[in-house]
């Protein structure tokens, strides 16, 4: 059983604008991170919430069922996640292709939310923003806590690629939301730390449906 969508992409000809949004680098290992704010990396697919459509990062409207979209809140820009678990891209492609969305595969997606670029403000009072929104349904805050050191992000990244996710993501203390590729939210991913650079395996923080609810 399906339920009824959001309005179907424009016509084929069209060319949709892609938004400005912040966008990480790759974490190099010498630069500290001490303090700074840490969260799984999911592997999903990014979503932006202009307060009234989903839109990928490139512009195109995602089309999801009006019950799901329903629980978000409006007038609010989110940036955020797509997300159904570790190893389920795929599944989230499959139903983000299909011209009518299934109720069945929605069920299982959750809209992760990282900030919110229209609130303002240095990272930390958007996050509290967010958490003041009570965010339900599919939206979820995701998880933030505090990065002690450099070891502690490398083994956070370690344990949860090790549980089957992707990595980490750190964000700069009272950083803004700069509409662009930036140094203050940084990528921490095994390929790009290298296996010479050990840490502990307590990661600080469970999986990120630990907070969905």
């Amino acid at each position: 059983m399906s339920g009824p969508a959001v309005m179907a992409d424009p016509a084929h000809h069209h060319v949709h604008q892609a938004p400005q949004m912040l966008l990480g680098r790759h974490w190099d290992t010498l630069q500290k991170v001490s303090g700074w704010w840490m969260s799984e990396k999911l592997d999903g697919w990014r979503a932006l919430w202009d307060g009234a459509r989903l839109i990928s990062r490139n512009g195109k409207p995602l089309r999801a069922p009006a019950w799901w979209l329903k629980a978000l809140p409006k007038g609010v820009h989110l940036d955020g996640e797509l997300w159904a678990g570790r190893g389920t891209l795929g599944k989230i492609k499959a139903a983000l292709g299909r011209r009518i969305p299934r109720d069945s595969e929605w069920r299982g997606i959750k809209y992760a939310v990282f900030d919110a670029p229209s609130l303002g403000g240095p990272f930390e009072a958007r996050h509290a923003a967010l958490r003041r929104l009570n965010l339900s349904g599919p939206a979820f805050v995701l998880e933030q806590i505090r990065c002690q050191s450099n070891e502690h992000a490398t083994g956070a990244m370690q344990a949860i690629v090790a549980a089957g996710g992707e990595g980490v993501m750190l964000r700069k203390p009272g950083s803004a939301y700069e509409r662009k590729r930036s140094y203050t939210l940084l990528k921490v991913k095994p390929h790009k730390v290298g296996a010479g650079f050990q840490g502990g395996l307590e990661a600080g923080f469970g999986p990120a449906y630990a907070v969905a609810g």
